[in-house]
């Protein structure tokens, strides 16, 4: 056990977090997510009442609940992170690559990664500030420029250790951190904060029946939650996801979006989606009633897995519940433990608030 995990189980929400460590810790970027899809299953598999995987690789768990609506809701949040993949090796040993899911080359020189299942170290290369000259220096490389610097010592020694295709993660820890350690931080919170949320509500006794997906290949085009929704076919589906908080040093105005502190994060519209204002205005008021801290999303960019279910079969009612995370797609996206507390509140309510409608609705 690391000194990070000790601390986060020893501290003042104790194995509560030490699940979304676990989730974060774990590499699964989109395609290869059979590291959180274990975790997932032994998790979930003891209060299931119907668990499977799909073609697709999507987990999906039925839990039934006191009433059961003929079409229940749905609840989705993706498994997989944004990542790398080999691509090619060099005559010296070194590593090309590719991104997998939309990742800031700006972030990536000098950072650690690991390489494939057998979870390999290695750098992210890195001109040192003494050696660059002229129009190099301060200059960004594009992805396709850089290289990963494993230790090999030529092409063929390194082919021993890897294999084109093998998938690279960020080498990230997780750990509390701020007064009283307020925060969280994880390099994959986008999107397992969402797969934990979901975790620990199907624990729990349910109001409705309730269908919960947990999807693949969000990050390269919504790709899993379309798939799943078409077997669920929910009268509502939910999305579980993070979105940028901009309340960072040089933001300000609308550009914040959201804020932590100030609990989960509900959309009007995004990039791929306009939500159903009935359905929103009815979640917003029931927050409220129950005193449970929500905002809205500033603005109108993004998109998430409620665009893929939205457009299934003959259509979904569909609401994006995202988390409000700093510095989300890089090793160190960081969300607020009281912002998880009211999320989880949230859901809670979403399941009693829209299980009830999908049951007067469909029944």
């Amino acid at each position: 056990m690391t000194d990070n995990m000790k601390k986060i189980i020893e501290s003042t929400h104790g194995e509560y977090l030490s699940l979304l460590a676990r989730l974060c810790n774990a590499d699964g970027p989109s395609g290869y997510e059979d590291k959180i899809k274990d975790i997932i299953i032994n998790e979930a598999s003891p209060y299931a009442d119907k668990l499977y995987i799909d073609r697709m690789g999507s987990v999906i768990v039925f839990k039934r609940g006191k009433i059961h609506p003929l079409r229940p809701i749905q609840f989705d949040a993706h498994m997989d992170e944004v990542g790398f993949i080999i691509t090619a090796v060099t005559d010296e040993g070194y590593l090309k690559f590719e991104s997998i899911g939309g990742v800031d080359a700006k972030i990536l020189p000098a950072k650690r990664v690991r390489i494939g299942d057998s979870a390999i170290p290695g750098v992210i290369s890195s001109t040192p500030v003494h050696m660059q000259k002229g129009n190099a220096a301060g200059s960004i490389l594009s992805i396709k420029d850089m290289v990963i610097d494993f230790g090999a010592e030529s092409r063929e020694d390194a082919l021993k250790y890897v294999s084109i295709g093998d998938h690279i993660c960020f080498d990230s820890d997780s750990f509390l951190f701020g007064d009283d350690d307020s925060f969280f931080k994880g390099k994959a919170l986008d999107d397992r904060l969402g797969c934990f949320l979901m975790l620990n509500a199907l624990k729990e006794d349910l109001p409705y029946d309730t269908y919960f997906s947990f999807s693949v290949q969000e990050e390269t085009g919504l790709r899993g939650a379309k798939t799943a929704a078409h077997q669920i076919k929910p009268y509502i589906g939910v999305a579980i996801d993070s979105t940028t908080a901009g309340d960072v040093d040089g933001v300000s105005g609308m550009n914040v979006v959201c804020r932590q502190g100030e609990g989960g994060v509900i959309s009007l519209a995004d990039g791929a989606t306009v939500y159903e204002p009935e359905i929103v205005n009815k979640v917003m008021e029931a927050a409220k009633k129950n005193d449970i801290k929500v905002q809205y999303k500033l603005r109108a960019t993004g998109g998430n897995n409620a665009a893929a279910m939205q457009r299934t079969a003959s259509g979904v009612r569909v609401i994006a519940l995202s988390a409000p995370a700093r510095y989300i797609h890089s090793p160190s996206s960081t969300i607020k433990v009281s912002d998880i507390i009211e999320m989880q509140k949230l859901m809670t309510l979403l399941i009693d608030t829209l299980g009830e409608e999908s049951y007067k609705k469909c029944n």
